[in-house]
C-alpha cells in the first residue's frame, strides 16, 4: 500500500485530502502540529524545525513512502512595519527552514527508492501578499523557489516536485486584512461565484502524488479556480458583492 506523509495537520485543506486518500486506498500519515487527527491513519508528532528527528520519521516509513505533501504554515499577522525580530524569526522557522528540512529528509529517501513526489501546498500569496501576511508570503515565495531546486536535485532520481497555488477558501477569511482588500468579495471573485471547499483539490494531489505527474517536476501550478484572474470591474451594483 502507498503511504504518504503530510507535515501539518492544522491545515483544513490537508485534513480533506488526508481523508479523500484514506478512502482511496492509500496509507496516510499525519504529522500532529495541534490540527484534527483522522482515525485510521497513522501519527506522527516531528518537530519540522529538527532535522534529525526529521530524517528518523521519513526513514520510518520505509519503502511504503511514495509521497510527501508539505502545506505552509497557518499565517502570522504583521505587517513589514510591525514585524519584530521575534515574528521574523516565527517566520522563516515555520516557513523556508521547515520546507528545507522537509526537502532534505524526505528528498534523500525518496531519491534511494527512485521514485516519489513532494507536493509543497502553498496558495495565491506565494506572489499576492494579504497586507499584514508578509511573513506568511515570504515564507510561500521561499518555498515557491525551493520547489524548483529541489526538482533539480532529485529529478534524475525519480524523485519529482511541484509547487501548489491554492485560491481562498472560507476559512481563510478569517485573515482578512484592513491592509489589502484581496479577500474583500471573494466568493464574487470566482468565476463560478462560490468560494471552494477544502476537498476540491483532493484529486489534484493525488495525481501530483503520482508519477503521471512527473513530467510537471519543478512546476508552479496555480490551482486557485480562477480567482486571480478577477479584475475588479464586475462589482458595481452587484446584489452579492459582500462589503
Amino acid at each position: 500500500m502507498k503511504l504518504v506523509w503530510f507535515t501539518d495537520n492544522r491545515d483544513p485543506v490537508t485534513q480533506a485530502t488526508a481523508q479523500y486518500l484514506k478512502e482511496q486506498n492509500w496509507r496516510v500519515a499525519l504529522n500532529d502540529l495541534g490540527g484534527k487527527s483522522l482515525p485510521g491513519c497513522d501519527h506522527t508528532q516531528v518537530d519540522l524545525t529538527d532535522a534529525n528527528a526529521l530524517g528518523v520519521a521519513v526513514k520510518s516509513f520505509g519503502d511504503g513512502l511514495w509521497g510527501v505533501v508539505h502545506p505552509a504554515p497557518p499565517p502570522i499577522h504583521a505587517s513589514v512595519e510591525e514585524a519584530d525580530d521575534n515574528l521574523w524569526a516565527r517566520g522563516s522557522e515555520s516557513g523556508p527552514l521547515a520546507a528545507t528540512l522537509v526537502t532534505a529528509a524526505a528528498g534523500a529517501h525518496l531519491a534511494g527508492l527512485g521514485r516519489g513526489a513532494i507536493i509543497y501546498l502553498g496558495s495565491i500569496h506565494a506572489e499576492k501578499p494579504m497586507g499584514h501576511g508578509f511573513l506568511y508570503s515570504m515564507g510561500c515565495a521561499a518555498t515557491q523557489m525551493l520547489c524548483r531546486e529541489a526538482a533539480l536535485d532529485y529529478g534524475a532520481k525519480g524523485v519529482h516536485c511541484v509547487y501548489l497555488q491554492r485560491g481562498v477558501m472560507a476559512h481563510d477569511m478569517a485573515n482578512q486584512s484592513a491592509k489589502s482588500n484581496l479577500y474583500v468579495g471573494a466568493a464574487f471573485r470566482y468565476p463560478q461565484r462560490r468560494m471552494p471547499d477544502p476537498g476540491s483539490l483532493c484529486g489534484l494531489i493525488e495525481f501530483l502524488l503520482s508519477g503521471a505527474a512527473s513530467p510537471l517536476n519543478g512546476a508552479d501550478l496555480r490551482a486557485d479556480g480562477g480567482y486571480t484572474m478577477y479584475y475588479g470591474n464586475q462589482i458595481e451594483g452587484c446584489p452579492e458583492y459582500d462589503t
